[in-house]
């Protein structure tokens, strides 16, 4: 893998060693490459995905587990690429996408990750009340109501509340998300998806 990157003017290459990875104005993308998921490589990924502020991982893997995709995605990876079809193009072409924000998955395994959040959502977030994005279904049509410039006693009119169960439902949301208040929840709630 050093060889193929190391010769690429679009890519500088970081080791592991290397103290300017945090000092980088430059995104920052780890390569991690394994055979399996194993517990060790869990493990990298994690600390990889704890440790490492606003930087991104690509995954390259001999072979991966339907049950480990959601794993995988819990611990930050934000690309997978099958190493036995891997060319070095393609590598450095995922390596830029991730570093712009982007993933990639092969199609087949998106298929299947796609499947398990669906599961998810309908086996235990919906039981609980809860969208993907961690809201309730309450929480997310208040945000929506605020986002249309409803003050808190309308709101509370619309949907049956009183305003102070509507107050504790958006101080809730702020508290959680560590927001400032109720314009940066809908401010973050609309650019996270969530509403």
């Amino acid at each position: 893998m050093v060889s193929y990157l190391r010769v690429r003017p679009e890519i500088q290459l970081l080791t592991a060693d290397d103290d300017t990875a945090g000092e980088s104005e430059q995104p920052v993308v780890n390569l991690v490459v394994a055979e399996t998921l194993s517990e060790p490589i869990l493990k990298t990924l994690r600390q990889l995905h704890y440790s490492s502020s606003g930087s991104s991982t690509t995954l390259l893997i001999g072979h991966i587990e339907e049950a480990d995709l959601m794993v995988a995605a819990s611990c930050g990876v934000r690309a997978l690429l099958y190493r036995d079809v891997l060319t070095s193009e393609h590598l450095v072409s995922t390596i830029v996408s991730v570093a712009n924000g982007e993933g990639a998955v092969p199609g087949d395994l998106l298929g299947r990750l796609l499947g398990q959040v669906g599961q998810l959502q309908q086996r235990v977030l919906n039981q609980h009340g809860l969208t993907i994005g961690g809201l309730t279904k309450r929480e997310a049509e208040i945000l929506e109501l605020v986002a249309q410039g409803y003050d808190t006693a309308a709101i509370a009119r619309r949907i049956g509340f009183s305003e102070r169960t509507v107050k504790a439902l958006l101080h809730g949301v702020v508290v959680r998300y560590g927001l400032h208040n109720r314009t940066h929840a809908v401010a973050y709630a609309i650019r996270q998806g969530l509403i």
